[in-house]
C-alpha cells in the first residue's frame, strides 16, 4: 500500500475474483462470538421440492396421475454465506445499509 499512498490521499484498488458469486438472501441469523466479533449467517428460503414422486404409467408409456409425492418439510432454508466482522465494520455496514434504505424510501 505504500506505493499508492502520499501525504493527503490513499488509493484503494478493487479486485473481483473470477469465482465471485451473487446470492439472493431472505434473512440473517447470528450473534456475538466469544472474541467480541459479530457472526452472521445469511440464508435464502424457497419452497421444498419433492424428494421423490411416483406416477401411474399409461398404456402408451406416458406418465399418468401422481400416486405418491414425498418432501422433507415445507420450506428449505439454505445458508448462503457465513460472515464474521468486528464492531467497526458493523458500524460501516449499518451506515451503508441505512443510506440504501433511505434512497429506496425516497423513491416510494
Amino acid at each position: 500500500m505504500a506505493n499508492n499512498r502520499n501525504k493527503d490521499k490513499v488509493i484503494f484498488s478493487y479486485v473481483t475474483p473470477t469465482n465471485l458469486k451473487d446470492y439472493h438472501v431472505s434473512g440473517v441469523f447470528g450473534g456475538l462470538l466469544p472474541s467480541g466479533s459479530i457472526f452472521c449467517q445469511f440464508f435464502s428460503d424457497r419452497l421444498a421440492i419433492p424428494e421423490k414422486e411416483s406416477y401411474t404409467l399409461l398404456p402408451d408409456g406416458s406418465l399418468g396421475n401422481v400416486l405418491d409425492r414425498s418432501k422433507n418439510g415445507d420450506i428449505i432454508r439454505t445458508v448462503q454465506a457465513n460472515i464474521v466482522f468486528n464492531l467497526s465494520t458493523a458500524k460501516q455496514i449499518i451506515q451503508f445499509l441505512q443510506e440504501q434504505v433511505d434512497k429506496i424510501e425516497k423513491q416510494l
